[in-house]
């Protein structure tokens, strides 16, 4: 009977701490979710792209936390990078890339997806009046991608969400 009701003791403890280690493993993040990416943002006075006017992190989807927006005056550009890869997303050629943001008013804005070592010869570029964006493109080279948007219009205007998915 006391062998009995050392097994038993033995048993139920062991269930106890392995019960207590699945949690763990239960709480880690999916990695592959794209509200999961933190977008790195530059703001620039112009597209030269020598002045740097703000910087800054848009928080994830998840966030537990508000965020007041990315806020361009005319002529400003804002550069959008996945906060763990300054260069962009890593893209084979030939995948269909969507770029989706919206802004805080209709403005006139210039929006590019461009590559990072391509550069200008393998970008996507849209100059619309309109509150937002949700299109696409199929690249043309394997190379990281990154987002940015202009402000052409002759009032502020603020990002109010941004993501990049393929």
């Amino acid at each position: 009977m006391k062998a009995y009701k050392k097994i038993i003791s033995f048993i139920l403890t062991l269930v106890m701490m392995l019960s207590l280690s699945v949690n763990v493993f239960a709480a880690e993040p999916l990695t592959d979710d794209p509200n999961m990416i933190e977008w790195k943002y530059t703001v620039f006075a112009d597209e030269s792209l020598q002045k740097v006017v703000e910087e800054g992190v848009i928080p994830n989807a998840y966030a537990r936390y508000t965020w007041r927006g990315i806020t361009l005056k005319n002529g400003e550009v804002a550069i959008l990078t996945p906060s763990n890869n300054s260069m962009g997303l890593y893209c084979n050629s030939g995948r269909y890339i969507t770029i989706n943001y919206t802004l805080s008013r209709s403005a006139f804005h210039r929006s590019r997806v461009r590559a990072y070592v391509a550069g200008p010869s393998s970008e996507f570029v849209r100059e619309i009046t309109a509150s937002g964006l949700r299109s696409g493109f199929t690249t043309q080279a394997t190379d990281y991608y990154y987002g940015m948007v202009t402000n052409l219009f002759s009032d502020a205007f603020t990002i109010k969400s941004f993501s990049i998915t393929f």
